[in-house]
C-alpha cells in the first residue's frame, strides 16, 4: 500500500456526547488512516470505532471519510472539511438606541433592504400591507387571515412566514411574520419569531446581536 504522508491539522470544534474537540490526519493508506483524537495517536481501518466515538466509515489514499455522533466529516488531502463539523462564523450586530429610545437598523426581508425598529414586544416580525406590495410579498394568497389588536384599535392582518429576515450581516430563514392589512406599523418590526435565535444584550445604548 502506498502511504500518502501530510500534516494536515484541522480544529474541529465538535459539540457532540464524545466531547471531540480536535482531530488530526497523520497519514492515510488504503484502508486505514493514523490519526491524533485530542493528542491520541491512533490506527483506524474501515469500520473501526474509537473509544472516543470517531468512527471510521471509509478510507484511501486521498481521503477519510469519518462519523462522529452519527454525523459524516470529510477529510481529503487538499485541507477541505466536509460535513457539518466546520466551525461556524459568530456574526456580530451592534444597534445603537437613538434619542427617542427606540432601536433602528439597516435589514432587509426577502433580499428587499428595509429599516427595522427592534421591537421585543412584537412575536413576531411585522410589516404593513403598504411594505409588504413594495417587497413583492403576496400575503393576501400566502398568508393566514388572523387580527391583531393594540389598545384602541384592531387591524385584520395575515400570518405568514417571511422567506429570508436581515439585520446587518446576520440573516435567518424562514421567520414567522405578520403582515397587517393598513399602513401600519410605519416602520418594520422586528418582533421576537427573529430575536429569539439570537443572542441580545444591551450595556448602556448598544444593543448587540450575536448569532453562531
Amino acid at each position: 500500500m502506498k502511504v500518502q504522508a501530510l500534516t494536515l491539522l484541522l480544529a474541529l470544534f465538535i459539540g457532540n456526547a464524545h466531547a471531540v474537540s480536535k482531530i488530526e490526519i497523520v497519514a492515510l493508506f488504503t484502508g486505514k488512516a493514523v490519526i491524533l483524537v485530542d493528542g491520541k495517536r491512533q490506527l483506524i481501518a474501515d469500520g473501526d470505532i474509537t473509544e472516543e466515538g470517531v468512527e471510521a466509515v471509509r478510507i484511501n489514499s486521498s481521503r477519510a471519510i469519518l462519523r462522529v455522533d452519527d454525523q459524516e466529516l470529510v477529510l481529503t488531502l487538499n485541507n477541505r472539511i466536509g460535513g457539518p463539523y466546520q466551525k461556524k462564523k459568530v456574526i456580530t450586530e451592534s444597534v445603537y438606541k437613538l434619542r427617542n429610545g427606540q432601536y433602528v437598523a439597516a435589514g432587509g426581508i426577502n433580499g428587499v433592504p428595509v429599516q427595522f425598529m427592534i421591537d421585543t414586544g412584537a412575536s413576531r416580525v411585522a410589516i404593513s400591507a403598504n411594505e409588504a406590495r413594495r417587497i413583492g410579498i403576496d400575503y393576501e394568497k400566502k398568508g393566514t387571515p388572523i387580527e391583531v389588536s393594540t389598545a384602541s384599535h384592531r387591524w385584520p392582518a395575515y400570518a405568514l412566514n417571511f422567506d429570508k429576515v436581515r439585520l446587518g450581516q446576520i440573516e435567518l430563514r424562514n421567520v414567522a411574520g405578520i403582515v397587517v392589512d393598513s399602513n401600519k406599523p410605519d416602520v418594520p418590526l422586528l418582533g421576537m419569531s427573529f430575536l429569539n435565535q439570537v443572542e441580545v444584550s444591551t450595556q448602556g445604548q448598544i444593543m448587540t446581536l450575536t448569532y453562531d
